[in-house]
């Protein structure tokens, strides 16, 4: 129990984590590509500002020249120029009185940015917003942008790498539950027909899931909060999108990889002595020195993942090294045998129909 305890306390940390599509300070603070952003970020802070691309799709036969459509898009640009952060929305489609006469009689400058913004399919509006891309205000500004553009007749398609990050975390936000499930449901069946037990493949799951969030929250910890900034060279800030996917799905095939090489030796055991406490004393013995000479392979490849310069790979070479470590120590040597033994002879309880299917497969 107070392993257990251990771990999650390890993990709290990563419930305020934060996260990023990355950018510029990724890379290593003493980079000259970004001294040379900072100073120019120090020195002209309109520098840092950046756009917002709205392109409209045109109908197949729509006329870019329609007073109708320019209309249409005017009400959008309208609302959009109330939205906070936006400095201002200018384009020919935003002004219907252009239309009124011919595109000759039209200034010079406005017919510029007319060829230079439409085509026959699509027209491209630039806004202008104070944020810099990233930020939290951006991403708000690009929601708050969306409610008009959505709301248009017209499809009006709102881009800039800000919009790839809002998408990016809704995408994640939406796909990761279901699949997590499928991952943790198709390992416990394969568990399942592999002991022949109930509580061994939930038992399992759960064990992975403790070495996986003991790792989580100490990269809040050091990356997030900074806790190793100078010695590893970086700056302090949210963690990148990819990180938790990537790491979760490498380090939750390392653990259950050790978790069935360990419950395969205990199983043997099981079947051979019918005494539980034996077969997992046994079976520890005869997986420990295996799974501890694997690990401190692993680790000994992720950690050289840290001394990278870009921010990604580092985070993840550190989570992975970790993960594997917490696990093949206090997971496989405390509190797997630990638990396993407290559960007794209910280990390997199992429905009557599979204890039948196994007696028929045996003889």
């Amino acid at each position: 129990v107070p392993s257990m305890g251990f771990l999650l306390l390890l993990g709290v940390p990563f419930l305020h984590v934060e996260l990023t599509a990355g950018g510029l300070d990724t890379l290593p603070p003493d980079l000259e590509s970004r001294q040379a952003y900072e100073i120019l970020e120090e020195e002209f802070p309109a520098f840092t500002a950046s756009v917002v691309p709205l392109v409209i799709v045109f109908e197949e036969g729509q006329d870019p020249f329609s007073e109708s459509l320019s209309t249409e898009i005017g009400e959008m640009c309208e609302g959009v120029a109330t939205v906070e952060g936006v400095i201002r929305v200018e384009h020919p489609l935003c002004n219907p009185s252009l239309f009124e006469s011919d595109f000759d009689q039209w200034p010079e400058s406005i017919r510029i940015e007319w060829m230079t913004t439409v085509s026959d399919s699509v027209a491209m509006i630039t806004v202008p917003i104070e944020y810099p891309s990233g930020s939290d205000e951006a991403e708000q500004l690009i929601k708050d942008v969306r409610i008009f553009t959505s709301s248009s007749e017209e499809e009006v398609l709102v881009g800039s790498w800000t919009s790839y990050e809002v998408d990016m975390k809704d995408h994640l936000r939406e796909r990761i539950p279901g699949a997590l499930a499928f991952v943790l449901l198709v390992t416990m069946v394969l568990v399942w027909f592999q002991v022949h037990s109930v509580l061994v493949p939930i038992k399992a799951v759960f064990m992975n899931i403790l070495s996986i969030t003991a790792s989580f929250g100490l990269i809040v910890v050091v990356f997030q909060d900074g806790f190793l900034a100078g010695p590893l060279n970086f700056t302090p800030q949210p963690l990148d999108l990819m990180v938790p996917p990537l790491v979760f799905g490498i380090a939750f095939g390392l653990s259950m990889d050790y978790e069935v090489l360990m419950l395969s030796r205990i199983h043997e055991s099981w079947l051979e002595t019918g005494d539980n406490t034996r077969a997992v004393s046994e079976g520890l013995q005869a997986s420990g020195r295996l799974i501890t000479g694997a690990a401190a392979i692993m680790i000994a490849v992720f950690s050289g993942f840290i001394f990278a310069d870009v921010m990604i790979i580092k985070s993840i070479g550190f989570a992975l090294a970790v993960a594997v470590f917490v696990d093949a120590t206090i997971v496989r040597a405390i509190v797997v045998p630990s638990a396993m033994r407290l559960m007794g002879r209910a280990n390997w309880w199992s429905p009557s129909f599979s204890s039948a299917r196994k007696d028929k497969g045996d003889s």
